[in-house]
């Protein structure tokens, strides 16, 4: 299972989105919270393979990073922190870090219009869009002008592992359709590389979504998906997409009424559980 990187800032504002010529996320700053200098922090455990420092502000050569850190997370991921603070990086080639550890301060070093974070994420050493990968834990504030703010996951999921022994004649595909999850899924879930080799006596991990919390329109992630799914098993026909939107609404919506529920379109504690129970009742 791939890992959940955590913004490298603690005020999250993406100045500048991800696209063709444009492969990583800019993320600014604000004077209430670290200034134009706010720290910047490790996205996840790693190893330092790179530093560059001492470098200033250079509008003359458009491909001048500046100061940088990169860190590699595991065989998969790897992330770039760009134009750091001059003398600001306190953190060395292989060195260990941690999730949230201190590295560095927001700047403008290298050629760039004025402070901000320019933040690469690669996977199996292709650059990807870092808001796809990356996940905003419950002490960090997300500013309501920040681009793309509807696309940002949160690491707030409440996971429960529930554990399937394997038998005879056991696959994981079948396993899946038992919990109404992929094999791809439970693959991944269970860091298992080849799906077709699973041994009798082997504890697989499933994944438990607790609808608990809530969900309303512009939430996303996992628990969305798993909402639509088991709305879909009720008759509704979404696309599970992760994305709490305008139709995931509506579905919510109609299953209040139909239900005597309170018709707010927000999935909150009576609303989920009315949803679970009829779920498993199918």
């Amino acid at each position: 299972m791939l890992l959940k990187l955590r913004y490298p800032v603690d005020y999250i504002t993406i100045t500048n989105e991800f696209k063709s010529n444009h492969q990583a996320i800019d993320l600014g700053w604000n004077r209430n919270y670290g200034g134009l200098n706010q720290n910047i922090y490790s996205p996840h455990d790693g190893i330092v393979v790179s530093v560059v420092d001492g470098r200033k502000n250079n509008l003359v050569n458009k491909n001048d990073a500046g100061n940088l850190v990169k860190i590699k997370h595991n065989n998969q991921l790897t992330t770039r922190l760009i134009h750091l603070l001059k003398d600001s990086i306190i953190v060395k080639e292989g060195n260990i870090v941690k999730t949230g550890d201190l590295i560095a301060k927001m700047g403008n070093s290298g050629y760039a219009l004025g402070n901000h974070l320019h933040y690469n994420v690669y996977l199996n050493s292709e650059k990807v869009n870092p808001i796809q990968y990356t996940y905003a834990y419950k002490d960090q504030i997300i500013s309501d002008n920040s681009k793309n703010k509807d696309q940002i996951l949160y690491y707030n999921e409440n996971i429960v592992d529930n554990y399937y022994i394997v038998k005879k004649n056991d696959t994981l595909s079948n396993i899946g359709n038992i919990y109404n999850i992929s094999y791809q899924e439970l693959a991944e879930y269970n860091d298992i590389s080849n799906p077709n080799l699973i041994r009798i006596g082997q504890k697989i991990k499933i994944p438990i979504f607790n609808l608990s919390f809530i969900l309303k329109e512009g939430s996303n992630g996992q628990s969305v998906k798993e909402l639509q799914k088991r709305l879909n098993q009720l008759g509704y026909n979404l696309i599970v997409d992760g994305m709490f939107g305008r139709k995931t609404k509506k579905a919510v919506l109609d299953f209040q009424n139909k239900n005597n529920l309170i018709i707010d379109g927000i999935v909150g504690k009576e609303t989920s559980n009315a949803i679970g129970w009829l779920y498993q009742s199918k």
